[in-house]
């Protein structure tokens, strides 16, 4: 334990605890619970991004303690909402997304909780809210203008988003490099001309079974953007460049 603390701190937390798990972190802290080393070594543990657990899910007991060891993840994943989560994040909490780049909802978060965190990511550069009920529920601006350096976003399977809601990530997203609105039975040709006009750096385009755009529409974003459009209407897959 002496030889960990003894340790550089530039090279203890950039060139170690950065790629450990937080199971290995925990270990660590627990490891000194009543040891003569332990106030040296959460000095160590502290300010710590870690950038290893990409699909780790996020408790409410879990992010309290990262919250209180000043421990940041680069990539975050809620799986449910928890009880008072907003009360906590906004009074205790407001700085743990602030390296975060990488972020995910599963299918039970609200709304609130959604604006709330993409508001204080504000290095994020993939998102995903695929299966979301809640996503047309909410103030699409309210989402979308927290996401300007935003470069992959994940829609799959958000029924209820229509065209609203593409033109609004269209205006405040213009970086987007792949995007994924496969099973968004709603949209239209409007979504694919919005895009095609303001997110011309737009490479991968997903539209696996949006039913009601036509292959004319995709032809014009393709003459627009170096995209590769990927869909399936009554046919094969087919892939367009």
């Amino acid at each position: 334990m002496t030889s960990l603390i003894n340790l550089p701190d530039d090279f203890f937390k950039q060139q170690l605890l950065q790629y450990l798990s937080v199971r290995d972190i925990a270990g660590l802290d627990t490891a000194c619970t009543s040891h003569k080393w332990r106030a040296g070594m959460l000095v160590k543990l502290t300010d710590v991004i870690l950038v290893s657990d990409m699909y780790l899910s996020l408790t409410m007991p879990l992010f309290e303690w990262l919250g209180r060891r000043r421990i940041y993840l680069r990539h975050m994943r809620f799986e449910t909402a928890f009880t008072k989560f907003e009360r906590i994040i906004e009074h205790q909490y407001l700085d743990q997304c602030k390296h975060t780049t990488h972020l995910s909802f599963g299918m039970l978060f609200n709304s609130y909780s959604v604006v709330l965190i993409v508001k204080l990511c504000d290095r994020l550069q993939s998102l995903d809210l695929s299966f979301s009920s809640y996503v047309a529920s909410c103030d699409r601006e309210s989402i979308f203008q927290y996401c300007e350096g935003l470069q992959s976003l994940d829609l799959r399977h958000c029924y209820s988003i229509s065209d609203s809601t593409v033109q609004s990530l269209s205006r405040c997203c213009t970086g987007l490099q792949s995007l994924d609105l496969s099973r968004c039975s709603q949209l239209t040709d409007a979504s694919i001309l919005s895009l095609s006009q303001r997110v011309t750096g737009l490479q991968s385009l997903n539209l696996t079974m949006c039913l009601k755009i036509t292959d004319a529409s995709i032809a014009s974003i393709c003459s627009h953007c170096m995209v590769s459009v990927s869909y399936t209407h009554l046919r094969a897959h087919e892939t367009l460049m």
